[in-house]
């Protein structure tokens, strides 16, 4: 449940957040710019730049759950689900995080909102601004 929604109306809220939605920025996303040929896990991502460089280096897999994994691509295990609803039945697995919580790095988007890693204390990043941070150059 949403508290608020800041520039909506509530009827408009309702429409918004019952519409599919880009995985990366969230801006709706409509059902016929669906591109088949790609991955389940990428298929509804936009076609902005930013959204078009995270697709880049995000994990391909569907998770069991039938969420899309939000690691990285090539990664040697994927990251456990993160979503919402997975999360809060995992966690002590995942360190009480999930997809909709910040990246404690940037403090800018969630989770949810580009490819992830988890690092061996088992919090999860960001891998852009993990990288970042850490001085490694990110494609």
């Amino acid at each position: 449940m949403t508290p608020y929604h800041i520039g909506y109306t509530c009827e408009e809220w309702k429409t918004y957040s019952n519409m599919k939605k880009c995985r990366y920025c969230e801006s709706p996303f409509s059902m016929d710019k669906i591109d088949k040929s790609l991955p389940l896990a990428l298929q509804f991502i936009c076609q902005s730049e930013e959204c078009q460089r995270k697709i880049k280096v995000a994990c391909q897999k569907t998770l069991n759950c039938e969420h899309a994994c939000c690691g990285y691509f090539k990664e040697m295990n994927c990251l456990d689900c993160i979503s919402d609803e997975c999360a809060e039945k995992n966690k002590e697995k995942l360190l009480s995080q999930k997809g909709s919580d910040y990246c404690n790095i940037c403090f800018i988007e969630s989770l949810n909102n580009a490819p992830c890693i988890k690092v061996g204390c088992g919090h999860i990043f960001h891998l852009e601004c993990l990288t970042k941070r850490i001085g490694l150059f990110f494609h």
